[in-house]
């Protein structure tokens, strides 16, 4: 079975060689003739830059095109090391919304912050309004996971998380914040989906074309993932790493 995983630069090439039926280092040098000049940029005007890459690249290629038969996923968070993911697996917020409410309000009451001293952020009502299809969500690219280059950060802290403590908390949220990071540490699941969608590919392409030449943002061709309410189960769980000892 074919898997599109892009752990690195140089994984996402080997994965997509894989899938394309190709030599790894054939579509490396593929990638690095098809060059960010004068023509290139002129067909941009007409072409996205991923279904450019991928016409250029893929078609000239002379072979049968494959396509993945599932893609590998990265949910950056940071909870407690005791979270039950092998039972459960990933939950979508409506199912650990509770219990993120109440860690959130016990780090209040041990800092002695009155429970009713915070307001609902816009933020906070959006993910109440939606809360049946909301999650659990992931990245294509680890490195955008792991909060590099222009990706927000969530194993700083969980979106939900700055919600809840300032919808508590209130002018004082950061003082939660600060005792949720202190007490959580970062975590990485990884875990597989069935997806045989070709612009996920051609991301990736894209991904590995951009990082080959250069460019100052090649994170920029991430794509994510939300469960929209559905869990992942603990059978498509690949691995949970904990970054902070």
């Amino acid at each position: 079975m074919t898997t599109l995983e892009c752990r690195s630069p140089e994984g996402a090439l080997l994965s997509l060689a894989q899938i394309l039926g190709i030599n790894a280092t054939q579509l490396r040098a593929r990638l690095e003739q098809e060059r960010v000049d004068a023509a290139f940029t002129r067909d941009l005007t007409q072409f996205a830059y991923d279904e450019l890459v991928w016409a250029r690249v893929v078609a000239r290629l002379g072979s049968d095109v494959g396509a993945q038969a599932q893609v590998v996923w990265f949910h950056a968070t940071r909870v407690p090391r005791d979270t039950p993911f092998q039972q459960c697996g990933l939950l979508p917020l409506k199912d650990c919304l509770g219990g993120l409410r109440q860690r959130v309000e016990a780090l209040a009451g041990a800092l002695r912050i009155p429970l009713d001293a915070g307001v609902a952020n816009a933020s906070y009502g959006f993910k109440l309004a939606a809360l049946e299809k909301q999650g659990p969500c992931a990245f294509l690219l680890r490195d955008a996971a792991l909060g590099l280059g222009k990706t927000r950060n969530f194993l700083k802290t969980p979106e939900i998380v700055e919600d809840l403590a300032e919808a508590v908390g209130g002018a004082r949220a950061a003082e939660i914040l600060a005792e949720y990071q202190r007490t959580t540490p970062q975590c990485l699941v990884t875990f597989r989906t069935r997806d045989s969608r070709a612009v996920i590919a051609r991301c990736a392409l894209a991904y590995c074309h951009a990082w080959l030449h250069g460019d100052e943002d090649p994170l920029f061709w991430n794509r994510c993932f939300d469960g929209r309410g559905q869990a992942v189960p603990p059978s498509d769980l690949l691995s949970i790493e904990w970054l902070d000892g």
